[in-house]
């Protein structure tokens, strides 16, 4: 009994030791300019659905994050990313960052995109930092 009593709490002790892990990508940061607004893209390499694109709306200082729709690169190698809330298909402006792949041996130096909002169409370039 007291056997019993001795493995459940080592298990319990020793639980949060074997639930520990470790992130499977490493994020880069990427910066470019809209409008002479900055945009910073962060990159995850090794997952790259895990990427983000961080801008300031202009209306009220706030920052608005996009993430991506799907979590891997399409056949197309864009991906797109949508704005997180307050719900992706009530916004009207998205990105799409062109010519990726899922796994990069030498990350870019910069990375293209596209910035639709409202029917107007911006190009951008996010630089490595």
């Amino acid at each position: 009994m007291k056997n019993k009593q001795l493995n459940i709490i080592l298990f319990i002790v020793l639980l949060p030791f074997f639930t520990y892990a470790q992130k499977a990508y490493e994020a880069v940061p990427y910066k470019a300019v809209l409008n002479k607004k900055p945009v910073k893209l962060s990159f995850a390499d090794g997952y790259i659905g895990a990427s983000s694109i961080t801008m300031t709306n202009s209306k009220n200082g706030k920052k608005v994050i996009f993430s991506p729709d799907l979590g891997y690169v399409g056949g197309d190698k864009k991906l797109k990313f949508h704005r997180s809330l307050p719900s992706p298909f009530l916004s009207s402006d998205y990105f799409i960052l062109t010519d990726l792949t899922e796994y990069y041996d030498t990350l870019p130096a910069f990375i293209n995109g596209t910035y639709y909002n409202k029917g107007k169409i911006y190009k951008i370039r996010f630089f490595k930092q």
